[in-house]
């Protein structure tokens, strides 16, 4: 069995011989993984644009299959970008390429010994409220793309029935327009 620093977490394989898993990685791991890849290769612009690339992308994926389903994928994805950006912030701030491999979410237990500095954890706590602010938004935009499909799901089929016993006894003087 391979250990951390043998994984090779860009081909989803060991570098020393042998798997380091019985089973080949799940499909949706190796596709979480990747598509947060491709969302760190083109968001390089800033954070703001990849919150919004997240949200659109779980509105878009919720067009055509269930809005839990959307959500699932898409805070994998998130949980997967912001992992890899937590690292290498932490190699940037530290300059310690030996821990390339850690994982710092769980570094909160104590057993890791991380050498934490205030301006490394400020900068920690930053990426961690952007994690929660992207989960946020990509469960409150499947919800609205799965609304926008009136075939993704019976509860909008169901709505546009109701809508149209309201419209006859519905008075829309009301709107401006």
């Amino acid at each position: 069995m391979a250990t951390a620093e043998q994984m090779d977490p860009v081909n989803c394989s060991s570098r020393a011989s042998g798997s380091w898993y019985s089973q080949p990685r799940r499909p949706l791991v190796v596709l979480c993984h990747r598509l947060a890849l491709w969302f760190l290769r083109h968001t390089a612009r800033g954070i703001e644009l990849g919150i919004f690339t997240f949200m659109a992308e779980a509105m878009v994926i919720s067009f055509w299959v269930d809005n839990a389903t959307a959500t699932v994928v898409m805070v994998s994805v998130v949980n997967e970008t912001f992992s890899i950006i937590q690292k290498t912030t932490y190699i940037r701030m530290t300059q310690d390429t030996s821990l390339r491999d850690l994982n710092i979410s769980s570094s909160n237990s104590g057993e890791d010994n991380i050498p934490i500095t205030e301006e490394l954890g400020d900068e920690l706590m930053k990426l961690e409220r952007m994690r929660q602010t992207s989960l946020i938004g990509v469960g409150f935009c499947a919800t609205l793309g799965g609304m926008g499909m009136l075939t993704a799901d019976v509860i909008n089929l169901y709505l546009i029935g109701v809508l149209k016993e309201l419209s006859a006894s519905y008075s829309r003087e009301w709107l401006p327009f």
